[in-house]
C-alpha cells in the first residue's frame, strides 16, 4: 500500500488541469471558434479548455526537455489545437493541403490522404478528416491564417497542434474505414488486439510521435539552436536524430555497430532451409540497421506503416514490400502472398519486420505447411522457432482447418 499511494498521487497530478494565467493586456482572446489560453509554457488557441490542456501538456513536456539539455526554458509558442471537431485551420482541404506542402517545403510529396488495404484495395476517405492527423510550423510571414499580430508578436513560433484526442478519433475512422473495405471480423482484430494492442491505437501512437517531432523542431529552430543541441534534444526525447532517414552510409562505423547490437536481440535467423529472418520492427536510428544483414529484401508486415523502411532499402539496394496482414494467425492465402514477395526478388533472403512476433511465427507455419509442403508437425516447429509461444495449438488449429478446406 505504501507503494501504491505515491503512485497515485502522481497518476492524479498528471491528469490536473493546466493553471492558466490572464491574456497580456490589449491582445485578442478569441480568433474564429478558438478562445486564448496562456499556459506556463505556450499560448493555447482551443475551441475549449480540454483542448488546450491536452496541447499544453505536450509543449510542457517538449519545454523541460530543451530547458534540461539548454539550461533556461525556451520561451512560449502560439499553439493552435485542432480537435477532430475543428474547422480545418484552411476550410476548404484542397486548400488546407496546399498551405501544408508550402509551409513545410521540405517535407518532399506532402501529406498522404489515400488508404489501402492489405490487398491493395483502395479506400475512399474524407481528406478533411486524414488531414486532422497532420502537425504543422506555420511560418510567421505567412498570413493564410490571419492571425492576430498581438499574438504573433508575443510567440516565438506558430505551429498547429493535434489534440491526442483528434489523433484517437482519426484514427480510428481511418481504421473502421480499412477494415470494412477488407471485411475484417471484429473478432479478428480483436485477436490481433490481444497481442499488439488495437491497430487503431498503433496507428495513433505513431502519429503522437510526428506531431512530438514538429513541435520540438519548430522550438528548435525559433531558439536558433546549433547541431549538437538539436542532436541533444533529439536524443532524450526520444526522438530519431535530423536526417536519420538518409542513407545507411550517414552514420558512423560505431553507430552503425550499435544498431546491428540492437537488431541482433530480437532477430530470429532461418531455420533449416526457410529463407526468412524475422525482427521486431526497430524505431529511430535502429531502422538502419535492417539493412546491414545478408538478406536481399525487406517485408514489412504492418499494421503501422514505416515510411522511412522503402526509403532506407531503395537506397541500400534492397528490395522492399510491405504485406498487410489483419488475422492474428494467417493461413494459406498469406502465405501465397509471401511466396510471391519471395520469387519477385529473386528467392533471395528475405527481413521480415514485425510489430507482432506471433503473427510472423504463424504466417511462416503457413508458409512451410502450405508452400514448402511440410506436415502440420514440421510447420509447428517453424512456429516455434519464430516465437509462436503461447499460440502454437491455435496455429495448429489454423493448419488443420485450412489443410481441410482443401
Amino acid at each position: 500500500m505504501k507503494r501504491v499511494i505515491p503512485c497515485l498521487f502522481a497518476l492524479l497530478a498528471s491528469c490536473a488541469s493546466v493553471e492558466w494565467s490572464p491574456p497580456p493586456a490589449a491582445v485578442p482572446t478569441q480568433w474564429r471558434h478558438c478562445r486564448l489560453f496562456v499556459g506556463e509554457h505556450a499560448m493555447v488557441l482551443a475551441r475549449d479548455s480540454d483542448a488546450a490542456d491536452e496541447v499544453h501538456r505536450r509543449a510542457a513536456a517538449a519545454a523541460a526537455t530543451i530547458a534540461g539539455c539548454t539550461g533556461r526554458p525556451p520561451a512560449r509558442g502560439l499553439l493552435i489545437a485542432l480537435s477532430a471537431e475543428d474547422p480545418l485551420p484552411v476550410a476548404d482541404p484542397s486548400g488546407y493541403e496546399a498551405a501544408l506542402r508550402r509551409w513545410q517545403p521540405g517535407s518532399g510529396r506532402g501529406p498522404s490522404l489515400s488508404l489501402r488495404t492489405k490487398t491493395g484495395r483502395s479506400v475512399e476517405v474524407d481528406p478533411a478528416v486524414a488531414l486532422r492527423l497532420i502537425a504543422a510550423r506555420v511560418p510567421a510571414h505567412d498570413a493564410s491564417l490571419a492571425l492576430p499580430r498581438e499574438l504573433l508578436d508575443l510567440a516565438s513560433f506558430v505551429a498547429i497542434v493535434p489534440t491526442d484526442s483528434c489523433l484517437d478519433a482519426v484514427c480510428s475512422t481511418l481504421f473502421d474505414a480499412a477494415a470494412e473495405a477488407e471485411g475484417v471480423s471484429s473478432v479478428e482484430i480483436a485477436l490481433v488486439s490481444l497481442v499488439a494492442g488495437h491497430p487503431a491505437t498503433l496507428m495513433s501512437e505513431q502519429a503522437r510521435k510526428a506531431v512530438d517531432a514538429i513541435v520540438y523542431e519548430s522550438w528548435l529552430s525559433a531558439l536558433g539552436a546549433d547541431a549538437a543541441t538539436v542532436a541533444a534534444v533529439r536524443a532524450r526525447a526520444g526522438l530519431p536524430a535530423a536526417g536519420s532517414e538518409g542513407a545507411p552510409a550517414e552514420a558512423s562505423a560505431e553507430e552503425l555497430a550499435r544498431y546491428r547490437q540492437e537488431l541482433e536481440r530480437t532477430l530470429r535467423r532461418p531455420h533449416g532451409a526457410c529463407p526468412f529472418f524475422v525482427v521486431r520492427r526497430p524505431e529511430g536510428n535502429a531502422r538502419v540497421a535492417v539493412l546491414l544483414g545478408e538478406w536481399g529484401a525487406v517485408v514489412d508486415l504492418g499494421p503501422a506503416f514505416d515510411e522511412s523502411l522503402p526509403r532506407l532499402a531503395t537506397d541500400a539496394g534492397k528490395g522492399y514490400e510491405r504485406l498487410q496482414v489483419t488475422d492474428l494467425f494467417p493461413g494459406r492465402a498469406d502465405a501465397e502472398r509471401l511466396a510471391a514477395i519471395h520469387r519477385r526478388h529473386g528467392e533471395t533472403a528475405v527481413l521480415i519486420c514485425t510489430d507482432v512476433p506471433e503473427q510472423a511465427a504463424a504466417l511462416l507455419a503457413a508458409h512451410a505447411c502450405f508452400v514448402a509442403g511440410a506436415d502440420v508437425a514440421n510447420a509447428l516447429e517453424v512456429a516455434r522457432h519464430y516465437g509462436g509461444g503461447d499460440y502454437l495449438d491455435l496455429i495448429e488449429q489454423k493448419l488443420v482447418s485450412e489443410r481441410r478446406s482443401r
